[in-house]
This record gives structure tokens, C-alpha cells and sequence, in this order.
């Protein structure tokens, strides 16, 4: 839990276009991200058509509400910069909508998947 922002996409968008958001928000410092509950680790992806989009084995409609921990101004600062994600949403599907939310304290949800690697394992 911490601080963070919210970021909305509506409309009818490729799977490819969220995962630029959420490359963004790493970028940008995030130290943690969830897409309509579903909390992103390894293994983890946005895919699908427009109007078909899926989060992991979730479907997600039309709507995704990724929310992200950490520092809101750089978050925030890396997904409204001039060229950079939220420019080239607006300009590439001009039918959806995006918005951004600071959000003072954010709880993102524990993930369910099993964090074991499957083909390597540690060593000490």
C-alpha cells in the first residue's frame, strides 16, 4: 500500500497498448501495479482484440483501471509527458477516453499466482 495513481482506459483498444501503459509506469518507478484487481507479476499479461481484452485468464472489457504505488508526480510525470503514452493513446484511438488520479493511499491485492520459478532455481 502507499501512494500512487489510477489510470482508466475506456474504449476498444489492443491488449499491446495496455501493456505500454503499464511499461510506462514501470519506467516511471512504479513499485507495484494491479489491473482491475488482478495484481501483475511475471507471467501475468494484458492480451487480446479490442473489446476482447484479457487480464491474465480475466476477461476485462472495455474498461481498465490499472492502479500503481509509488512516487505520484514521476508516475503521473512519465504517463502525461509530450510523446509519451497518454499523447499517443488519445491520438492513436481518439474513441476512448483516459484518465489519471493521484491517489494518496492505494492497496493493491496479493497475487495468487505462485512466485517459484518453473525452469531455473535459486541458488545461495
Amino acid at each position: 500500500s502507499g501512494q500512487g495513481v489510477r489510470l482508466t482506459l475506456s474504449g476498444t483498444f489492443p491488449g499491446e497498448v495496455a501493456e505500454d501503459a503499464l511499461n510506462e509506469l514501470w519506467s516511471a518507478g512504479a513499485d507495484g501495479i494491479d489491473v482491475n484487481g488482478t495484481r501483475m507479476v511475471p507471467g501475468i499479461v494484458i492480451a487480446g482484440q479490442p473489446g476482447s481484452l484479457q487480464v491474465g485468464s480475466m476477461p476485462a472489457g472495455h474498461t481498465l483501471v490499472i492502479s500503481a504505488i509509488g512516487n505520484r508526480d514521476a508516475l503521473a510525470g512519465g504517463l502525461q509527458r509530450p510523446g509519451g503514452f497518454l499523447s499517443q493513446f488519445s491520438a492513436g484511438y481518439p474513441d476512448s477516453t483516459s484518465n489519471v488520479a493521484s491517489v494518496p493511499n492505494l492497496l493493491l491485492p496479493a497475487t495468487n499466482q505462485s512466485l517459484i520459478p518453473r525452469d531455473a532455481q535459486p541458488r545461495l
